[in-house]
């Protein structure tokens, strides 16, 4: 099955400018490895941001039957599990320090004869000791990539890619070391690991031999990172779906902090209003009650009275002599003092 999902994203652009995304997600097959995109647009106040992301969702719908198929391709009968992957005791690495003699070399020649005859009779065993004594006298990339070959030959892919990571060290550009790394990767089920060798080793030499197996191996390194790709997919949306209840948490105690303000505010606004009569507050005890008669309300409702109390009741006697001569704000003082006197009050305001 090789479903294809298409997702479009446009922006409402000026008419000069009008974009389209078209967002193509291919499913895993066994020659296209799956996308997963994200995109946004922006070009001005008239752009309408377009996100297109976790394209890798639309594996949220496979079935349950292709979920299966993922599962069971380890089972198949080219994986070698990890524990009947290598040899015991593990094989001489020889040392690739030592500076071989000329006879060295000749000797190492004759051993290669013997073990590339040995090999190809399938005698692998035979041939591995005969590399290893190639590897003691003259180490080289090409020794150990033929040894490992061997062991692919065996079945045992860890000791093969030990001596490819060991042919790689000393011949960084041998497409044998790589080939054979990447069929050790593949034997073992690290599908991801052995396409990369395998890539590698193909675009250095290629041959028709190893490219089946490069195909098959794509197929299941594709189905592979589809399923990462979902479970990738699950986690981003489970920390989208975090953060957007996050900000909304946020949000609502931000709100619920500026509103405990807001009436804190109000409430000592309210505390420092004007007291009855429109008099500020800070005026000696009882004078609510002074204020509250209509009468003096009537007079405190006057400018020119209600300025001049004010001044008294901070300037003192100095702002009551302003006003002396004043009879409209003389006559509201004295109903005041009458007021006050008629309560046991003995003093007019700013202490007169």
């Amino acid at each position: 099955m090789h479903p294809h999902a298409v997702c479009m994203a446009h922006t409402r652009l000026p008419s000069s400018s009008t974009i389209a995304l078209h967002c193509l997600l291919l499913t895993a097959s066994l020659h296209v490895e799956p996308l997963v995109a994200a995109f946004a647009l922006a070009g001005g106040p008239e752009t309408t941001v377009v996100l297109v992301s976790d394209l890798a969702l639309f594996w949220l719908f496979l079935s349950e039957e292709e979920e299966e198929e993922e599962e069971s391709m380890l089972d198949e009968g080219e994986v070698v599990a990890e524990e009947d992957a290598d040899v015991s005791p593990e094989p001489d690495m020889g040392d690739i320090t030592k500076e071989p003699r000329d006879e060295d070399y000749e000797t190492a020649a004759n051993l290669k004869m013997q073990a590339n005859e040995l090999a190809a009779g399938g005698d692998f065993d035979a041939a591995i000791k005969k590399f290893t004594e190639i590897i003691q006298l003259v180490p080289s990339g090409v020794a150990f990539a033929s040894r490992g070959d061997c062991f692919l030959k065996m079945r045992k892919p860890l000791a093969a890619i030990r001596d490819a990571v060991r042919a790689l060290e000393m011949s960084p550009d041998s497409a044998k070391a790589f080939k054979t790394k990447g069929k050790g990767e593949a034997m073992l089920g690290r599908w991801v690991a052995a396409v990369h060798d395998l890539n590698t080793g193909q675009s250095i030499d290629f041959d028709e031999g190893t490219a089946e197996l490069h195909e098959r191996v794509k197929g299941h390194s594709n189905r592979v990172l589809a399923k990462e790709a979902k479970r990738r997919a699950k986690e981003l949306a489970a920390e989208a779906k975090e953060k957007e209840a996050e900000l909304k948490r946020r949000k609502e105690e931000a709100i619920k902090r500026r509103k405990e303000q807001e009436e804190e505010e109000a409430r000592k606004e309210q505390e420092e209003a004007t007291m009855p009569g429109g008099m500020p507050s800070g005026m000696p005890a009882g004078m609510e009650k002074i204020f509250s008669d209509p009468e003096i309300m009537e007079a405190m409702q006057k400018p020119k009275v209600m300025q001049a109390m004010m001044e008294m009741q901070t300037g003192g006697p100095s702002a009551m002599a302003k006003y002396m001569q004043d009879p409209e704000v003389m006559e509201a003082l004295t109903k005041i003092q009458a007021k006050m006197g008629g309560m046991g009050g003995g003093g007019m305001p700013g202490g007169m």
